[in-house]
């Protein structure tokens, strides 16, 4: 429990009413009660406002005829997220479940927690509080940073660095070979392909999120970088010798392939492809479902999605397009 005037305190907030109101959870606008603190950031949620029986709200501005407690905060997402935190606070656990397999030469700290069945092969380092869940496979050699979380049927391949507070979702990949191939025109008539071995790391920093069933590739000669405090979603492809500089956030079914280095603060959203050997500057955004096929040397933001349309209409639409195309060849 916290009163009002103690998680405006935590968020640099300012109340507006009771701020002795004591609160135990936070919760939506249609389901909170009394006791509980709600965001309220965007005004498609008005009618909920109207009819919830929340305790206090978190928002930017006092919004007209609300007659409740409300915390205001500049950045009202920040300052619930915040409070989120403080009422759900991750919980750390310790101790080797006896199904874990741990290479004898891998020193775990007293406070490291190791899962059921997970394994840790040879030469890997774990730092204190670490935590690796059920099923998790580190492979040698790899390196682990303090507090980091690595959750179930992660798979982590040999050599790689993981940075420290870094959380790494279920089912996730990080290491395995990048799509490394040479046409062999002699023997094309069967496989036609000879594999390139793939000798590179994967260096993820502090702080880092990967979503779940991400995967990440080892370089091929160079490293994969994953700097750090950036945030990845689930679903999302980095292919090998690619790196991602700090604070960049990748929603969803994105893909960047090989070799192509996308700048710090970037913000690419949901279903974008990056082609490879590309350089993307620092500050850029991507709209969903783009396709960039060039660098970017100037921050801005970026977008080539059509929405979808009505069948006839986007006949129409195609057509225009050919059309204006053939006029600018």
């Amino acid at each position: 429990m916290a009163t009002l005037a103690q998680l405006a305190a935590l968020c640099d907030g300012q109340v507006i009413g009771d701020d002795q109101l004591p609160i135990t959870a936070i919760a939506a606008l249609d389901k909170a009660d009394k006791h509980c603190i709600a965001p309220f950031h965007d005004s498609r949620y008005a009618k909920q406002l109207t009819n919830s029986q929340a305790g206090a709200i978190v928002t930017p501005s006092v919004p007209d005829n609300y007659q409740g407690n409300a915390l205001v905060a500049a950045n009202a997402q920040l300052a619930f997220a915040k409070i989120a935190q403080f009422f759900h606070p991750f919980q750390a656990s310790s101790g080797v479940h006896p199904t874990a397999c741990v290479a004898g030469d891998v020193d775990v700290p007293s406070s490291v927690y190791i899962g059921p069945h997970a394994v840790v092969e040879t030469g890997c380092t774990l730092a204190e509080w670490v935590q690796i869940q059920s099923g998790a496979q580190i492979g040698a050699g790899t390196n682990i940073g303090e507090y980091a979380r690595i959750d179930s049927n992660v798979i982590i391949y040999t050599g790689t660095q993981i940075g420290a507070h870094t959380h790494i979702s279920a089912g996730a990949v990080i290491g395995a070979d990048g799509f490394g191939y040479v046409r062999d025109e002699v023997v094309k008539q069967s496989s036609g392909w000879l594999k390139m071995p793939q000798i590179g790391q994967v260096i993820v920093g502090d702080n880092v999120q990967i979503g779940a069933n991400t995967t990440v590739d080892r370089g091929s000669m160079s490293d994969t970088v994953i700097a750090d405090d950036v945030i990845i979603d689930n679903l999302v492809q980095i292919a090998h010798n690619v790196s991602i500089g700090r604070g960049t956030a990748i929603a969803a079914c994105s893909a960047i392939a090989g070799s192509t280095h996308v700048g710090s603060n970037c913000l690419i959203a949901g279903r974008v492809s990056i082609d490879g050997h590309l350089q993307i500057c620092d500050g850029v955004t991507v709209y969903a479902d783009s396709l960039v096929t060039k660098s970017i040397a100037q921050p801005g933001i970026f977008a080539s999605s059509i929405p979808a349309q009505p069948l006839k209409r986007w006949h129409r639409t195609l057509a225009n397009l050919r059309k204006n195309n053939g006029r600018n060849g």
